[in-house]
């Protein structure tokens, strides 16, 4: 499977993934749930592009807010 393919099929599963209450039994991703978490998960994105990576999912934090 060539890199393209791989990426294409990665990028298909991560955009149909369910965000929300992880307590719903067809949520697969829970929120972050604090800054420090935030900040750990942004620095790590922006290690990876430094070192010449591509975000090849949204790439943009959620607009969603706390119910």
């Amino acid at each position: 499977m060539s890199y393209d393919a791989f990426c294409s099929q990665l990028l298909a599963r991560v955009e149909h993934r369910r965000v929300g209450d992880p307590l719903q039994a067809d949520v697969e991703v829970g929120p972050i749930v604090n800054q420090s978490q935030f900040d750990e998960i942004v620095a790590a994105i922006q290690k990876g592009k430094d070192e010449g990576g591509t975000v090849i999912a949204s790439g943009t934090t959620s607009t969603r807010t706390r119910t």
